[in-house]
């Protein structure tokens, strides 16, 4: 049974910009000139979470396209072998991974 606990726009709120805004991040967490280009695109039709207890590491379905920092991460649901993430390491403070 599907059950809708909460609406998508809301999920993704709390999953992005709130977090963000909690860490005094004012960058990140948002879409506008300036901010780290963070964005996922989801195909909403085929999202299934495939990880288990004993394969935690399974990725997701129906992940399309990841930018981290503006780098393209996964391009049609495939990795690119680029990061652009960085670990943050208190406010303000970052180091790449």
């Amino acid at each position: 049974m599907d059950e809708e606990l909460m609406r998508l726009n809301d999920a993704i709120r709390s999953m992005t910009y709130l977090p963000a805004e909690k860490l005094g991040l004012n960058d990140r967490g948002k879409i506008e000139e300036g901010a780290f280009a963070d964005i996922v695109v989801l195909d909403l039709d085929t999202l299934a979470d495939k990880s288990t207890y004993e394969r935690p590491n399974n990725y997701a379905e129906g992940v399309v396209h990841v930018l981290v920092n503006g780098v393209v991460t996964i391009e049609n649901r495939k990795l690119t072998g680029k990061g652009g993430g960085m670990a943050l390491r208190g406010r303000g403070r970052t180091e790449n991974v």
